[in-house]
């Protein structure tokens, strides 16, 4: 939560008293007069897809919400609650993965080093990295290489399921043109 605060230039106070409990305060910047934010429309139906889906997220209920929306979506889903996980799966699937979805950072491997770890075991698997933390940060921070797929987190069934389709049409495209 905090990266996702501080991605939109707010900070994170905290009170903590003994026997009185603590309470958190998040602050965010106000919107100038007469800004306007731009919202995108809601579609209630998700673009279907066909497709396995490797997910390793190391947060359980951003594991099993993104699954059923993947699920939902048409897509074949193996799940890992971590890095180490992650490689296991890969392992025992790796020739029915169509996408990679690797949370940034999770207990055992992040998802840079499981990516590092399938590539130099030949996998070419295309992936997309999920994160709260902002494009730039993942790239300094945890040396994320150029033209790897960055979703920021929060992100909506809609904007998952696009990313999904358009890593997977350029893969497709790439395997048709060789």
């Amino acid at each position: 939560m905090l990266g996702i605060v501080q991605q939109h230039r707010g900070g994170i106070g905290v009170e903590s008293a003994q026997d009185k409990g603590t309470t958190f305060s998040i602050y965010l910047p106000e919107l100038e007069s007469g800004q306007v934010v731009e919202q995108k429309p809601r579609t209630s139906e998700l673009p279907r897809g066909e497709g396995t889906i490797l997910l390793a997220e190391d947060e359980e209920h951003v594991l099993r919400l993104t699954g059923r929306v993947l699920q939902a979506a048409g897509y074949r889903v193996l799940k890992a609650a971590d890095g180490g996980e992650a490689l296991a799966v890969y392992e025992q699937h790796a020739g029915e993965i169509d996408v990679l979805l690797l949370d940034v950072i999770m207990p055992h491997l992040g998802g840079p080093a499981v990516l590092k770890e399938i590539r130099a075991r030949g996998g070419a698997t295309p992936c997309i990295f999920a994160s709260g933390y902002s494009e730039t940060d993942v790239h300094e921070d945890f040396v994320v290489s150029e033209g790897v797929n960055l979703l920021q987190k929060p992100y909506t069934p809609q904007e998952l399921i696009e990313r999904i389709r358009d890593v997977m049409s350029k893969s497709t495209r790439k395997t048709t043109e060789t």
